[in-house]
């Protein structure tokens, strides 16, 4: 299963957002966060959501 096919099914399994919600995405520009960014860009049209994104700094 494609990693798009992954996340559009966990979204829907879990009623994670719907139609017209809008998402506030908060990113580290780390590796994990910036493939769900571009995962939900890639989604965004589909699943008919507002994604707005913030970069948050861990400090780390």
């Amino acid at each position: 299963m494609e990693l798009l096919d992954q996340v559009r099914e966990t979204i829907r399994k879990h009623r994670m957002f719907g139609e017209g919600d809008t998402i506030v995405l908060g990113v580290s520009g780390g590796p994990d966060s910036l493939c769900l960014l571009h995962a939900l860009t890639q989604l965004q049209q589909e699943l008919a959501i507002a994604l707005h994104v913030g970069h948050i700094e861990h400090g780390i």
